[in-house]
């Protein structure tokens, strides 16, 4: 019974090579997002979250401080005007977002970026911070405050593997 099993399994696999049938193969999964949401208060002024690329190739980041834009989603305690700070391995910094859409070519290219890996839309002109970075293969820390001294409320901290 297994042999006869067996060779209809192979005259099936035949058959289908035959015809241009092949099997499927499911893509991994890969996480293109984290996320944490942060409040800014008297007594913590600021949050810190780190990420760390892996590999030898250049890799494209969008990250974002969004206040502002939580209201659409019912938040009303949000921070009016978030600032990030990115910084490299070294304590280097090499990048700062605040009022994200101020320059028209950043913001639909930031924008475009964010459509392409699902993240909920900006709106142009808001004080939310968002940057697109190409970084190479290290550790990686985004500060984020309030733009203003005094600044307060909630923030969500997001970092996406862009295309």
């Amino acid at each position: 019974m297994k042999t006869a099993f067996r060779t209809f399994l192979i005259a099936v696999a035949l058959v289908a090579s035959a015809v241009g049938v092949s099997a499927q193969v499911p893509a991994p999964s890969k996480l293109i997002n984290i996320s944490v949401q942060v409040p800014i208060t008297d007594e913590y002024t600021s949050a810190t979250a780190g990420f760390v690329i892996r590999g030898d190739t250049v890799k494209k980041v969008l990250i974002r401080a969004v206040g502002p834009g939580l209201a659409p989603f019912g938040v009303t305690k949000f921070n009016p005007d978030p600032r990030l700070t990115l910084y490299n391995s070294a304590g280097a910094q090499i990048g700062m977002s605040d009022d994200w859409g101020q320059f028209v070519g950043d913001a639909e290219a930031t924008s475009r970026v964010a459509a392409s890996v699902g993240a909920f839309a900006l709106t142009p002109g808001s004080n939310d911070a968002a940057l697109v970075a190409n970084l190479g293969p290290g550790a990686y820390t985004v500060k984020v405050e309030g733009a203003r001294s005094g600044d307060k409320g909630i923030i969500l901290i997001e970092a996406y593997d862009a295309p």
